[in-house]
Parts: C-alpha cells; structure tokens; sequence
C-alpha cells in the first residue's frame, strides 16, 4: 500500500537562492557511483541543518520517520525544489531522483509497517557538454543505494505532498551488525550523535520518548 500524508503533517520548506550557475560541470569530487560506472559531479550547496542540532527539533520538522530499505530506483525529473537547502550553486534545473522505500519499522504516526514511500533526493544523472553522462550530487550528501536500509526523518515535498524529500543530516545508514551510522561530515551534529551507533530498538525508543513529550 502506498501511504499518503494526512493534511496535518507539518510542511517544513527552506527556500534556496540559485547563486550560480555553472556554464559547465565543475566536479570538486568525481568518483564512481554507488553501483555503475557514472563519474559524480559535487555541487556546491549549502545546508539549512539547524534541525539537526536536537533530535526533537528533527522530528518538529522532519517528522515522517522510519528505518527500511530503498526498494528501487523510480526515476528523475528536473527542476524540483529542495527542502534542507540555504543555498545551492547548480545548473540551472538540478534534478531530484525519486526512490521507493518499504516501511519495516514505523516511528511516526502518520505511516504504517508495509507502506511503500516515495522518497525524493536531489541530484541524477545528466549528461555534460561533452557527451558524458555524470551523476550530480549535492556536497555533503551521499546517493541512495537500492537494497541498503537507512533511519530516515522525512518532509513532505513543497511540490507534491505525496513525495517525502530526504536531506544527508537528517538519514542514518545501517550497518552490517544493525546499528546506525550518520553520513560521512555529519557525525558531530547532535541529533546525528545521539544516534549514532544505536540500534533499531535503541533509536525507535528516543524517538517515541520525544515523540510522547
């Protein structure tokens, strides 16, 4: 069952400024993708992550909340805005690509076990001025990877209130041994700290204590 958002879910949308454009792809990382040979392209963007400070102002405005899997890869349109987002230095339409994601463990009301999300990341793939194609992925953010499991604290999409729109400070990994992991560059932000190394029971109990307040 797909889940859709009730009307009451807190709309948190941080406006962005386009403060550039870059004429061509300008790469302060190029690497392999997580599953293909498309080189990355970095783009230069700056966080809004003050609500990763404090777990419980995480989850005032990112409250959908749940540990699953991306089950796949839907596919990506151009120029969607991007909540968590200040500032971004991009092309002039960034793609966002958009992932379904399984609930295995429900932390918020508003979902239930079983419910398949749309979950949207900025960044795709785009092929460059010289023919190449390139994945584009905002600096400090990593791509999602089909089959791996993450803690994921969702808002709603300001475009479609059916999508959820997921930001780097503000989704764990798991690991191998079940216990969650920040991304790479956010480990010292609180909320990501309190997390970190918890396991599902351990993270699901912070969360409904705060929850319950």
């Amino acid at each position: 069952m797909r889940a859709f958002l009730r009307p009451s879910l807190v709309l948190f949308v941080v406006g962005f400024v386009i403060a550039g454009i870059f004429s061509q792809a300008c790469a302060s990382e190029a690497r392999e993708g997580p599953s293909d040979e498309i080189p990355v392209v970095r783009v230069s963007a700056q966080w809004a992550a003050g609500p990763a400070t404090d777990v419980a102002l995480l989850l005032e405005t990112y409250p959908t909340v749940l540990v699953g899997p991306v089950d796949k890869r839907i596919g990506q349109s151009d120029g969607d805005l991007t909540s968590g987002l200040e500032q971004l230095n991009a092309f002039p339409e960034l793609p966002v690509t958009f992932f379904d994601v399984t609930v295995e463990v429900a932390l918020s009301n508003d979902i239930s076990v079983g419910d398949s999300l749309t979950v949207q990341q900025a960044g795709g793939i785009v092929t460059l001025a010289s023919g190449q194609n390139a994945r584009l992925l905002l600096e400090q953010d990593e791509a999602l990877v089909v089959g791996n499991k993450y803690m994921f604290f969702l808002t709603p999409s300001p475009i479609d209130e059916n999508v959820l729109v997921t930001s780097p400070f503000a989704r764990l990994s798991m690991s191998g041994d079940g216990r969650f992991e920040p991304l790479p560059g956010w480990e010292n932000m609180a909320a990501m700290s309190t997390l970190a190394e918890l396991n599902i029971q351990q993270a699901g109990a912070v969360v409904a204590g705060l929850s319950s307040d």
